[in-house]
């Protein structure tokens, strides 16, 4: 399974949200595609993805080499088993 960014029209978004399924017009598809096709594929095993312009603290600890943050999580890390 891939994980994917877009960006897309916030017309087209609120639209979609607001539409069912089975009535998508022709002309949104094509939007669609393109922003899935022009977005951003996320690598497997990638970290948590955050909202750096809301960190307002954060802790080194230089000797285990790791970092925290308060920064709000956009994205889940993406881990599998074996990684954790």
């Amino acid at each position: 399974m891939k994980e994917i960014v877009i960006k897309i029209d916030d017309g087209i978004y609120k639209l979609i949200m607001s539409m069912d399924k089975a009535l998508a017009t022709t002309a949104i598809r094509p939007r669609i595609f393109d922003a899935i096709r022009n977005g951003k594929v996320l690598p497997k095993g990638h970290g948590r993805l955050i909202d750096e312009s809301e960190i307002t603290s954060c802790e080194w600890n230089g000797y285990l080499n790791y970092m925290t943050t308060n920064a709000p999580t956009i994205i889940e890390a993406n881990k599998t088993e074996s990684e954790e």
